[in-house]
Parts: C-alpha cells; structure tokens; sequence
C-alpha cells in the first residue's frame, strides 16, 4: 500500500492552489483527501465570490454537475438488490417507447433516421455512456437542441420526448460517449416506477438520510441558495476574475423542479465527503448499509473504452475506472468530474479519497479537465 505523506502533501497542494488563484484561474475552492479514514488535508482556498470577498468553509454549496452521476450508480444497485430489473434487460421491458429505436444521420444540419437499431439498449448501457441515447456528439448535440422547453415538465415527458422524437448517434453498446442527461433520466423514470416513489424520494431515503446527508440536494432551500459559492470566470487576458450570474439553477437553465439524475445536485465538501466514504466501503460505511457490497463491483466494473484514452480509463455504472496503464492513479480507482470543475476519486486499493470541489467556467472545467489531472498528480505525488 502507498501511503501519503502528510507533510509534503500539505506543502504540494498549498503551492498548486495558491498559484491558481495568483492566476485567476480559480477565485474558489474546497479541497479535502484522506486516507484510511483520516483525513490529511483540508482547506477552503480563496473566497465564496470576487465581489463580496465572503469566506468558504465546510457548508459552502458547490453545484456539482455531473459528480451527480454516483449517486445514481448507487441507487442503480439498489434496485438490483431489489430484483426490479436485471443488468441485461432491455429498456423497453419497462419503457415501451424505447423499442424499435432508429440510429440517426445528419442531413442539411438536422439529424434524420437513418436506419433502425440492431441492438436494444440494456439496462446496464444507461449508466455506461455506451447506449448511443443523446450522447454529446454532432447528432446528439443536435437532438440536445431540438428538445422543447416544454419536454422538461417532468423525468418521463422528457425521457419520452427524446426517445421518440431523437434518433441514437451509434449502435447501442458499440461504443462510448457521454449521455450527460438522457440515459440516467431514462434509468431513473424506471426506478420511479418501481419503487413507487419519485427519484428525489428515492436518493433522499435510501442514501443521503441513513448517511446524515442534509447539504446535498436537488433543490436547494434558501438558506442552501444562500450558501452557494458564485461561478467564476476569467477575463479576457487572465488579469482577472469575474462572477457569472448563473440564478437559481444547479444546472445551466435546466428548470429546477427538473429533477436531473445525471447532473443537478448541489451539495457541500462535508456531505460529498460522507458519500465518498460509503463508495470506498462498498456500499456500507460505518455499520450502515445502503447496498449490497456483493453488487458493488458491478458499479466500479470496466463496461466500455472511455474514447481517447487508449486503454486507460473506462466507464462504470456512473463513474469512471482507471486501468493499469493508468498514468496518474492506481489500477482500479474510480470517480468522476462535473462540469463546472468538481472532481473526485477513490482509490480502494490504497483507501485514499480525494476531493477538489469548485465552480467556475474557466480552464477546462467540463469532465475530468486539465486541473482535475493537475490535482490527482500532485496528491499522488505525494505517495510514498
């Protein structure tokens, strides 16, 4: 086992953070790792917005975007646990507008059918980026814009909507990109239906109150809005930075009563750090169990290539998993980013966890960006 050394990961991410902020490429951060359950570093660096100067600490609301995403890999388990759907089964078992779906081209800047689907989705494709629904390529960033303001009423007109109306951009299961929305939207309409309860209900029962999780949410209460850190952006040059009026949404324009299993939660270091907890113990943290640590392997299992990385990360039920080629963390570390700059991992072989929370438009923020790399060297660095 590589264990941190404290004393040098204190100076490490002392100087990378600092210098993120001489350079305007953060005006805000929450960083915490630990490991073995001992927490070795954690500090708020910079403030809650540039204006006001006010102070982040522990309860800082961050909107954390796509670190959304495992939380629904958990609830996935769940109801596995509970023998509602198995991982092969097809979508249209449960949704029927998911059968006989057509895979789509792009005419005259629109995308069209093309020819029908040869593969169904599986259940396990939707929490993979690998079913080819409203994935973030040219056809689904096209479908992504045809989608009426009036889809967004609830998780099932939308999920409906895009089935019916949103050609797939590939064969489902033939390759891997990042359905940011669609597919958990798809994945949580059957888990509703299921458990008879809406997907809010769900995460609020099944995860975050046996876990004392009260400051992640998907709807945050004023005294949560009043909490949130400000996104930021750098101007033009770098000279400076500069805040962006982002209202009361936890994800772009979504509505909030959009209830986005795969991207708008809001949640602090303090709580994000408690589930981080239960993802290292495999679905059981501190005597409580929230899934089955038997199942667990199937969320942090390697499904589908992540493309571009040459073998070296994959894609989980939620979550990304790094291979042994893997240039920065160890074989079998998994987490994962959101769009506006949050970033975490955990490492089970080495029981460390690492988290960078932040909200900005700035320096590759999207997915695991530059600074989330950034981040994992130097914290790895400082493994002996």
């Amino acid at each position: 086992m590589k264990k941190l050394n404290k004393e040098l990961l204190d100076k490490t991410l002392n100087e990378r953070f600092e210098d993120y902020l001489k350079h305007n490429k953060i005006a805000g951060a929450s960083v915490l790792v630990a490991q073995n359950d001992e927490i070795l570093f954690k500090k708020h660096f910079g403030v809650k917005d540039v204006y006001t100067k006010e102070e982040i600490n522990d309860q800082t609301m961050y909107r954390l975007a796509s670190m959304t995403k495992p939380f629904s890999g958990i609830a996935f388990l769940i109801g596995l646990e509970n023998g509602w759907y198995k991982m092969d089964d097809n979508v249209y078992d449960y949704l029927p507008y998911f059968k006989d779906l057509y895979v789509g081209k792009i005419e005259n800047g629109k995308v069209v059918k093309d020819h029908k689907a040869q593969n169904d989705i599986k259940m396990w494709m939707l929490l993979s980026n690998s079913s080819g629904f409203m994935v973030s390529d040219e056809i689904g960033n096209l479908n992504h814009d045809s989608v009426p303001l009036s889809a967004y009423s609830s998780l099932e007109s939308y999920v409906k909507y895009c089935a019916l109306n949103c050609p797939l951009s590939y064969e489902p299961g033939t390759g891997a990109s990042y359905s940011g929305y669609a597919a958990f939207s798809a994945f949580a309409v059957i888990l509703e239906q299921k458990s008879g309860m809406t997907y809010e209900e769900f995460i609020k029962e099944k995860i975050w109150e046996p876990l004392g999780i009260k400051d992640v949410t998907f709807k945050p209460t004023q005294d949560q809005w009043d909490r949130m850190i400000s996104m930021h952006d750098r101007t033009s040059g770098g000279l400076g930075s500069v805040t962006v009026d982002m209202g009361k949404h936890t994800f772009e324009s979504f509505p909030i009563d959009f209830t986005c299993p795969g991207c708008s939660m809001a949640g602090s270091l303090e709580d994000y750090y408690k589930f981080t907890r239960l993802l290292l113990g495999q679905g059981e943290v501190d005597g409580i169990r929230i899934s089955n640590p038997e199942l667990f392997p199937l969320m942090s299992k390697r499904y589908i290539e992540r493309m571009g990385y040459n073998g070296r990360e994959f894609w989980g039920l939620g979550v990304r998993v790094v291979s042994n080629l893997h240039t920065r963390l160890q074989e079998g570390s998994f987490g994962w980013s959101g769009a506006y700059g949050c970033h975490f991992w955990v490492d089970p072989t080495n029981r460390i966890i690492a988290i960078l929370l932040r909200n900005s438009r700035y320096y590759d923020s999207h997915g695991c960006g530059v600074m989330g790399g950034e981040f994992e060297k130097a914290v790895m660095s400082c493994a002996e």
